[in-house]
């Protein structure tokens, strides 16, 4: 066994996170949706509490918000979807027609 890997098991056994440690942590599981299937892009806030994608709906493409769905546009911008760092606002680029729009908050 390396030094390093003799380390890392030393670090995590003293941290607790091993099995069998007394670590104070609790784990719980939620279902939050179903995930459809023709997701563009995804982001997740830097809190790790709120996520966005955007998806292909037949001809058109929308945003999805914490599982709400926005409006319909033509097109969404993939690489444009984010979140504030405080997670309370998302922007996204979205082009209906000839327009390209700045979509902040739905």
């Amino acid at each position: 066994m390396s030094r390093r890997a003799l380390a890392v098991i030393l670090v995590a056994a003293a941290s607790g996170l091993l099995v069998g440690s007394q670590a104070t942590c609790r784990v719980s599981e939620r279902l939050l949706g179903s995930v459809p299937a023709g997701i563009i892009a995804t982001v997740v806030s830097r809190d790790g509490l709120h996520v966005a994608y955007a998806v292909q709906n037949g001809g058109k493409q929308l945003v999805v918000i914490d599982g709400k769905p926005g409006p319909e546009y033509d097109g969404i911008s993939a690489g444009n979807l984010v979140f504030s760092p405080d997670g309370k606002h998302v922007l996204y680029v979205a082009r209906k027609g000839d327009k390209q729009l700045v979509i902040v908050d739905g």
